[in-house]
């Protein structure tokens, strides 16, 4: 019997020395600000940059404060904001997202189609005030209103000043 005894008690210290060890793993291992290599089982005192940090237990994170509006926010809820900001949209957001494509489209070229029409029309103006200025700088004799009076020197230069400035805002 004591032949099976002693390979049990080896047995027992490797599994006593093993459970001593796995704790160890789980030590912090910084600088402190002399410049002495500390060692805790607890994180170093707040204000250790991490630089200084020179051992994590596994699954510690990096001293990483993240802001939002110069404030702190939790680590993992600015994960999951930005998980959520990369992750590609839903078909209802997708849908909502080419309604609205689509309505600008069509408001811009309705916007185009009123642009090109008043341009139209601008043109149109400008001819027609290039035309009477011309018809009135020529010196012809025209009649005005429904008497058929003849225009003097006072309407023709009050008439070609209103062409001139039909020509001044159309033309240009």
């Amino acid at each position: 019997m004591k032949i099976h005894a002693t390979p049990l008690r080896a047995l027992a210290v490797c599994l006593t020395v093993l459970c001593i060890a796995l704790p160890a793993q789980a030590q912090w291992k910084w600088k402190d600000a002399n410049g002495k290599i500390q060692y805790s089982d607890l994180p170093p005192p707040p204000g250790t940059p991490d630089v200084s940090i020179l051992q994590r237990p596994p699954g510690q994170q990096l001293g990483v404060m993240v802001l939002r509006d110069g404030k702190p926010v939790n680590v993992t809820e600015a994960a999951a904001a930005a998980s959520k900001a990369s992750a590609p949209p839903s078909k209802a957001e997708q849908d909502a997202l080419a309604k609205q494509k689509k309505d600008e489209a069509d408001q811009l070229a309705k916007q185009k189609a009123e642009q090109a029409r008043i341009n139209i029309q601008k043109r149109a103006n400008c001819s027609a005030a290039r035309d009477n200025l011309a018809t009135l700088q020529s010196g012809v004799r025209l009649r005005t209103g429904a008497d058929g009076a003849i225009m003097d020197d006072d309407q023709r230069n009050a008439a070609i000043n209103r062409a001139q400035q039909v020509i001044n805002s159309e033309c240009n």
